[in-house]
């Protein structure tokens, strides 16, 4: 059986960077090069707190004015590349040691192919792997385990912040049935929305649309490529096959 476990670092540039600022762990972070109230520089949110998000409507990617406008209590602390690369070489040197088969996506998330260690409990292996980084870096992480690199990432996002998440392949279609459209890869903001007035909320809502159908008119997107979107996926992520 395919097996993959996908770790990913919490928040990871801003939880590099408070490690030095502890006094700042409770208060809503951010990270830019410029810290200008009245500067259009653009930051990366990296932030566990819900509030910044719900209460007062700061996203990534905001201007920093806009931002703060928004939520005047924000903090915005600089990039450190080298902790980065310190950091990032640290949660490498920690996944190789526990799998043979990695593959980078980023700085801060990778998949294992985890095929090979029959008779390894995966759970047990994804919270060794948190905990070491934890404890070598000082940052959280998260991990999803699922049958194939689209399910793992999927799952990822279901375990975060700091915490795993686990998809036995019986339990794979009600996994999917149940996930949010906007969880699904291709479904942007425009198009949930527009699902979201035809009641369509789920990836199961949406696969029960037949195809060809008339709900997805051409204001409303392309008619059939909703439909055709989630039943690939469905086949994807509840295959034995692998995707990326």
């Amino acid at each position: 059986m395919i097996r993959y476990l996908k770790p990913l670092k919490d928040f990871f540039f801003v939880s590099v960077v408070i490690r030095q600022h502890p006094e700042l762990k409770d208060r809503p972070i951010a990270v830019c090069h410029s810290d200008n109230p009245k500067g259009t520089a653009e930051f990366h949110l990296q932030t566990s707190l819900l509030e910044i998000m719900v209460c007062f409507g700061v996203r990534a990617a905001m201007f920093v004015r806009d931002a703060k406008a928004l939520c005047p209590h924000l903090v915005i602390l600089p990039y450190d590349f080298e902790a980065y690369e310190e950091v990032a070489n640290q949660f490498y040197d920690i996944l190789h040691k526990h799998c043979r088969k990695v593959q980078a996506v980023s700085c801060d998330e990778a998949f294992l192919d985890v095929t090979y260690l029959e008779g390894v409990d995966m759970d047990m292996l994804a919270s060794i792997i948190i905990q070491e980084i934890f404890e070598t870096t000082g940052c959280i992480a998260s991990a999803g385990i699922a049958r194939n690199m689209l399910m793992a990432r999927l799952t990822t996002r279901t375990a975060k912040p700091d915490g795993q998440c686990n998809i036995p392949p019986k339990r794979g279609h009600d996994y999917f049935y149940e996930l949010p459209i906007k969880m699904l890869l291709g479904i942007g903001h425009v198009l949930e929305e527009k699902l979201k007035k035809r009641n369509v909320l789920t990836c199961g809502q949406l696969r029960m649309i037949p195809k060809p159908c008339n709900v997805v008119s051409s204001s409303y997107f392309y008619a059939g490529g909703c439909v055709w979107l989630a039943r690939i996926s469905l086949a994807i992520l509840c295959s034995t096959f692998e995707c990326f």
